[in-house]
């Protein structure tokens, strides 16, 4: 079990360091700027405001501060770099009085963005975000691999357990128990409890696991959705050679065409990835007028970021 637990240490540590070294835009310098009413980010690539209700919770450490929208991304904000602690003091008394104090208005009209020359409108749902999330973790082969793996071992010491513990139970129940060469009992009530607990623990682990069933997919999507507010907003997008430009009731942001990283095609969806895989934008086919809009959307992603 101990190995188990380090082998997923060390890949968490291994995902990190491949993503801070592949993503250039984590090493450029952001501004950031701040009001009782949102929070601004900008450098040279992407520029991103975003009301205090797209936010759901936040962290603050001895360093740092953590500004979560969702369960899983988050805004990085070094102490470091404000220029006195009165600054830092405003920052908190503002983090503590407005995150999870203020609510989206779905109602709030869009800005048109009609002057692209792509340009569109969409909702999305928890079946959106499920299907996109599964997409992406099945694009993601060594990962996809290693789940099969790890999910069918689970299940077969599960099984074997399983068994095992059956075995032992009669053997316990019918008061004639094994004893090895000390004259120890084999299957004492402790023995027998403890083989129950394992072979129950991994096999629901490896069902809870295993990608084709994608329960822990869903529960994990289901947990950021709810938890995630901007992500049930009606959204306005604007295309043109330069950047993609997103508008919702409480962001407003565009990021440069060179700071995307790759791109996925499904039937129903186009998805663009900003920090795969964790960060990514959703554009639903349904949400263009025609396929004519579809074509002039695709040619923009394969143009800029390529397959």
């Amino acid at each position: 079990m101990y190995n188990f637990l380090s082998l997923f240490i060390f890949l968490q540590i291994f995902n990190i360091v491949t993503l801070w070294k592949k993503q250039s835009i984590l090493h450029k310098p952001i501004t950031i700027s701040f009001n009782s009413e949102q929070i601004k980010l900008h450098n040279e690539s992407f520029n991103s405001t975003l009301k205090w209700s797209s936010y759901y919770r936040y962290q603050e450490t001895k360093n740092l501060f953590l500004i979560y929208l969702s369960s899983r991304s988050f805004y990085l904000i070094p102490k470091r770099a404000f220029a006195s602690t009165q600054v830092i003091n405003e920052l908190r008394q503002l983090l503590k009085g407005k995150i999870g104090k203020t609510s989206i208005n779905l109602e709030e009209e869009l800005p048109s963005l009609d002057s692209y020359p792509c340009h569109f409108r969409y909702r999305l749902n928890f079946k959106d975000y499920l299907k996109v999330r599964t997409v992406t973790l099945r694009s993601q082969r060594f990962r996809w691999i290693l789940s099969w793996t790890v999910s069918l071992l689970f299940i077969c010491l599960g099984g074997f357990l399983l068994l095992l513990a059956l075995l032992s139970t009669i053997f316990f129940l019918l008061g004639s128990p094994e004893t090895n060469a000390d004259g120890e009992e084999v299957f004492t009530l402790s023995s027998v409890a403890m083989t129950w607990f394992l072979s129950i623990y991994l096999f629901i682990s490896g069902l809870l696991l295993n990608p084709r069933l994608g329960l822990l997919t869903k529960w994990q999507t289901s947990r950021m959705w709810k938890t995630t507010p901007s992500l049930r907003e009606p959204v306005s997008i604007g295309v043109n050679e330069e950047r993609i430009t997103i508008h919702s009731p409480s962001v407003e942001s565009f990021i440069n065409w060179e700071d995307y990283q790759k791109y996925l095609e499904t039937e129903n969806y186009f998805i663009i990835y900003v920090l795969y895989p964790q960060l990514f934008n959703i554009y639903p086919k349904r949400a263009f007028e025609n396929s004519q809009d579809i074509d002039t959307f695709r040619q923009f992603v394969v143009n800029k970021i390529g397959k």
